[in-house]
């Protein structure tokens, strides 16, 4: 019989052996952003243009709004507030509505039931009583097993 067994420890630092653990092992390191004032500022930074896939894609944009005769517009602003209390025709009620009432009274009059949709229906009885008969076979015979 074997038996298994699982411990848990607690590192000091997440995703990091204990200190000395590996001969590679360093604590963790502080980036150089942390203190502003130990690296250099304002450092002259090259300009090579535009990057080829930006310039791609601009260009594909422009030829777009050339073939659909409309220029995009982007905006960072909130959106307007859509229009509220607009007027909606009411053209009667959809036939597949009057089909599906026609089919349930049709069903009810064949099953002589009536289709009750006043409310939600009864919540499933609880705290009934359930005989117990004793441990099952499988549970006896699998103790038996491993002891």
């Amino acid at each position: 019989m074997t038996i298994y067994t699982v411990a848990a420890v607690k590192l000091d630092s997440l995703y990091r052996p204990p200190d000395a653990a590996q001969p590679w092992h360093e604590g963790p390191k502080w980036p150089e952003w942390v203190d502003p004032t130990d690296h250099k500022v304002n450092y002259f930074v090259p300009n090579f243009g535009v990057d080829r896939d930006i310039g791609s894609s601009l260009k594909h944009t422009e030829d777009a709004e050339k073939a659909l005769g409309h220029v995009m517009e982007a905006s960072f602003d909130p959106p307007k507030e859509p229009k509220r209390d607009y007027f909606v025709p009411h053209f009667g009620e959809d036939a597949e509505i009057t089909s599906t009432k026609k089919n349930i009274a049709a069903a009810e009059k064949a099953l002589g039931h009536v289709y009750d949709t006043s409310g939600p229906a009864d919540p499933p009885p609880r705290n009934y009583f359930v005989p117990h008969f004793g441990e099952d076979h499988e549970i006896s015979t699998t103790k038996k097993i491993i002891a």
